[in-house]
Formats: structure tokens, sequence, C-alpha cells
């Protein structure tokens, strides 16, 4: 009796896999990647919206460069030397999400890393790299120059925009 119920399902399996199984229509890639490249377009305008907003209710009169990072530099630094790809840096800062929320703040304890050598914001370099020693600044990151779709795995979400009160303490050049 067993026997025959495990045969008829096999039988039954098998009679099902006669080549008549139905497929799914393969996906159009061509739409698909449309449909994302105006899913991003959409975003990137959105954040740029608001960050104009934030501008605007701080009363901040920023440039904004090729790659999307807004600053304003405040120059105190006599040092004519800009640092470099490779120089070691260090710097405090504090860091905010667009919304006002904390996320780090290193005023009593400089950070150093070396530009384009240690993981740091990528927005956040191309902004130290036009200020000299003893210059602070105000910046703000849009998201693809700070901590993209995944954000940092701590305090900064993903896909977020964050406004950092940065100062450049001092450039050593690599020996």
């Amino acid at each position: 009796m067993r026997w025959r119920s495990l045969i008829c399902t096999a039988l039954a399996l098998s009679a099902g896999c006669s080549g008549n199984v139905s497929r799914e229509k393969p996906q159009d890639t061509g739409k698909i990647k449309e449909h994302l490249v105006n899913a991003n377009k959409i975003f990137v305008e959105n954040e740029a919206e608001q960050i104009s907003a934030y501008q605007q209710r701080h009363k901040l009169d920023m440039t904004t460069s090729g790659t999307g990072l807004r600053y304003l530099i405040f120059p105190h630094g006599k040092d004519t030397a800009y640092p470099i790809a490779g120089d070691t840096v260090s710097v405090t800062y504090q860091v905010f999400l667009l919304d006002g929320t904390p996320c780090y703040d290193t005023e009593n304890t400089p950070v150093d890393f070396r530009i384009g050598k240690d993981d740091m914001p990528r927005g956040m370099e191309e902004a130290i790299e036009m200020m000299h020693a003893g210059d602070s600044s105000v910046i703000i990151l849009p998201s693809h120059l700070a901590y993209g779709f995944t954000g940092d795995g701590d305090k900064i979400p993903g896909n977020s925009a964050t406004i950092y009160f940065l100062s450049l303490k001092k450039i050593a050049k690599p020996e």
C-alpha cells in the first residue's frame, strides 16, 4: 500500500514535468534599467531640494562644486599649502543629518587620516582639499558623497545627506 502511494506520487510529479511548465516571460532589462535611472534622478532631485531648503532655513550662502558638495569656508589659517592625496590631516568635526539629528562630534579629540587612503567620506576629503590649516567650514554632503546607499552602519542611515562643521587643524606631508 505504501509503495503504491509513492509510485503514484512519483508518476504525478513526472507527468507535471512533461515540458508544459509555464515559464515567466524574461524581463526587459532595458526597461528595468530605465526605471532605475529615472528613480535615481527623482531621488537626487528630491535630495537637492531638501539640501537647498536646509540652506535657506539656516541662511547659508554656499558654493556648490561639480560633484554636488556644498561648502562655505571660513579662512583663518595663514598656511599657503592645501592638502593633497597622501597627506595626513588632523581635523575636528561635528556631523548632523538634515533634520538636525546629531551623529558625531570630535571637537575635543582631533581625528588624523590620510587623504585618499583612509575610509572617510569623499565629500569631506573634497572640502578639506580646498582648505588651509586653521580654516573651518560648513559643508553639506549629498548622500553619494557621504555614506551612500547603505549608510555608515551606525548613526547615519542610508541615503542621508549630512552636514559637517569642520576644522582643519594641521597638514603633514608624507616623508
